[in-house]
């Protein structure tokens, strides 16, 4: 079976920025993410939900290595100051590439 190299990136967050990220996954062409709800504790602070910049979203990418660098930028340079934001990527393989690319 030939299986395609990506990259998935995660992006852990307050949900009041998911709008923005997601405007600009799609600016950039980005077809394969997927956006989700979490609940989550961090450092001292346990997010409940109670109110939208403590309620938390996760996203999943997955993109080239290309994409993956410009969205790991974004988020640093637009996010990371004023938000609290996590951010991974790993490697994956996917069987069908030609839905993310």
């Amino acid at each position: 079976m030939n299986l395609h190299l990506m990259h998935l990136i995660k992006i852990v967050g307050e949900e009041e920025i998911a709008d923005k990220i997601e405007n600009f996954l799609v600016n950039l062409g980005i077809k394969g993410y997927t956006i989700f709800n979490d609940k989550s504790k961090s450092g001292n602070s346990l997010h409940l939900g109670l109110s939208k910049k403590d309620r938390n979203v996760q996203i999943e990418i997955i993109t080239s290595a290309h994409n993956a660098e410009k969205i790991l930028q974004e988020i640093r340079n637009s996010f990371f100051q004023k938000h609290s934001v996590l951010v991974y990527m790993m490697d994956v393989r996917i069987i069908r590439n030609d839905l993310f690319i």
